[in-house]
């Protein structure tokens, strides 16, 4: 009894998929897409954004401007990218835990990222007294070193892993927490990039919609429904259709403006589609 169910209950399925393989498809894929373009972030990476865009400020003012920023860079670039926002992540981190603290100093950034000399001032309006200091983001007690070297009379805290060490102030920072986390919002920005869009999965998706269709008829010629003159016919016809149908709806939905009619006129089409063969199967 089972088994005289289970074709009438799959094959509507089947059948439902192979017409309507390419418009799902291509929808899932745009939405996904959709999402990695526009990434939702924590605050607290958005914070890392932020300290990219003061490090960088000609890369951009969008997440996507940011990612396709870093796509046309190789991988030496990108780590001084990672570098050069780690460090500013540090400073501006720094400065939020400094007013967070509850005393009366005040800890500001200078308005360049290459003020010379210091990082970060201090103004404590009880005595009316200000100072500045520097801020090392790193696990290289050498380059700590140097700037020591070159400002005897300078203050400097640095992350975690180099203060014990060094016996210097502790920013309250960790240097590998903080490469982590930018590199994860650089991860995230790459993946944001334009350089990831629908055309690049046409190929995918058109063999994969090409061989649904194929294996089919494969069956049906296993099955003596169909010659094997008339398979090869088909299977050639059916080939230049699939490629002409999804390069257009994959072009269509990359032309802004159009692709949410597009967009909408797909999932208009699957909802009726599933409508149409849950009455036939009703029946």
């Amino acid at each position: 009894m089972t088994s005289a169910v289970t074709p009438m209950v799959s094959r509507p399925s089947l059948l439902y998929i192979r017409r309507n393989f390419d418009e799902a498809a291509i929808l899932v894929v745009a939405t996904k897409l959709a999402f990695e373009r526009d990434p939702q972030f924590s605050d607290s990476e958005l914070a890392t954004v932020a300290a990219m865009q003061r490090a960088h400020p000609q890369a951009g003012d969008s997440l996507g401007a940011l990612g396709d920023w870093l796509s046309d860079m190789d991988e030496s670039q990108i780590d001084g990218v990672v570098s050069n926002t780690k460090g500013v992540l540090h400073e501006m981190e720094f400065v939020r835990l400094e007013n967070d603290d509850g005393d009366s100093v005040y800890a500001s950034l200078f308005e360049a990222t290459n003020h010379p000399g210091n990082d970060v001032r201090f103004f404590d309006p009880t005595s009316d007294q200000s100072w500045a200091i520097q801020l090392k983001a790193t696990d290289n007690a050498g380059y700590v070193q140097d700037w020591l070297d070159e400002h005897p009379d300078g203050e400097i805290a640095v992350t975690s892993e180099l203060a014990d060490r060094l016996g210097l102030p502790d920013s309250g920072l960790s240097n590998a927490e903080l490469t982590a986390r930018t590199e994860d919002v650089v991860d995230r920005l790459l993946n944001a990039g334009d350089k990831s869009d629908l055309w690049g999965y046409f190929p995918a998706l058109t063999t994969a919609s090409i061989a649904l269709v194929v294996w089919e008829l494969w069956q049906r010629h296993q099955r003596d429904e169909i010659s094997i003159e008339r398979f090869r016919w088909m299977a050639a016809r059916v080939t230049g259709i699939k490629i002409g149908k999804i390069g257009f709806l994959t072009l269509a939905m990359m032309v802004p403006g159009l692709n949410v009619a597009v967009g909408a006129g797909l999932v208009v089409s699957l909802l009726f589609s599933g409508a149409s063969m849950a009455k036939a199967a009703a029946r």
